[in-house]
């Protein structure tokens, strides 16, 4: 498709998610977390702040165990989680942020704020609030988060 060519709702949000990840990625490795990559972001954004089972983060997520084991392995390597036993079944771990995962969180949700901001600054109070408003609507609206994980799901399947 031509870059000329008018994008539709859902490719603006796309196109927008992707600028947002690449963003984030480029500032977090600034700032020393230059292993971290967005494939990442569902155990940091679905991660229970006690910790959580493997299979409750890969359901939160909307994607198999399977594949978030692989990023559970890679965040371990790297010091930004760990798996301690569960106190209420020996035989299941709980996964936790370390303290380098925690402040992994803390910058990467101030390198959002900030992001953020400047498109409040850029469009004004008025806009910055239709937007969110209407993000919300659409976000809540049938097609809203639990149709998409169950999507998203079905697509795995399939693969």
């Amino acid at each position: 498709m031509p870059t000329t060519e008018r994008f539709t709702l859902t490719g603006r949000i796309v196109q927008i998610q992707v600028a947002v990840e690449a963003e984030l990625a480029r500032r977090l490795a600034e700032r020393g977390f230059d292993d971290l990559r967005p494939s990442s972001a569902p155990v940091f954004q679905h991660i229970a702040p006690e910790g959580s089972r493997l299979s409750e983060l890969a359901d939160r997520a909307g994607v198999t165990r399977q594949s978030l084991a692989e990023q559970i392995t890679a965040l371990e390597r790297s010091g930004y989680i760990e798996r301690l036993p569960d106190p209420a079944d020996r035989r299941a771990r709980i996964i936790t942020l370390t303290d380098r995962g925690w402040k992994a969180v803390d910058t990467g949700l101030s390198i959002i704020a900030d992001i953020e901001s400047g498109w409040a600054r850029d469009l004004g109070p008025r806009k910055h609030a239709a937007l969110t408003d209407a993000l919300e609507k659409v976000a809540e609206a049938p097609l809203g988060r639990d149709e998409l994980r169950c999507a998203r799901r079905s697509r795995q399947r399939r693969a």
